[in-house]
């Protein structure tokens, strides 16, 4: 489903964007949680974990944030118009 217009383009390359971020992210916060488990929970892992979440949990606010900005679009503008 193509939109036409820049601000469409605009809200696509933000959401890809925004997703492609919570990819890395994800991978960031999985590696983490995999060291602190194999440290036993150490300091250093606990603090890189505590870092990685919060990256994670930005990034999801971000994807979400962006996606409904897409789909509130969408919501308005139909393929075409």
């Amino acid at each position: 489903m193509r939109f036409s217009g820049a601000h469409a383009e605009e809200l696509r390359q933000a959401m890809c964007r925004a997703r492609d971020y919570f990819k890395i992210a994800e991978t960031k916060y999985q590696r983490a949680l995999e060291i602190e488990e194999d440290t036993e929970r150490n300091a250093d892992g606990l603090a890189a974990l505590r870092q990685e979440g919060r990256a994670y949990a930005e990034a999801v606010g971000a994807y979400y944030k962006a996606v409904m900005e897409w789909l509130a679009y969408t919501d308005v503008h139909k393929p075409g118009q």
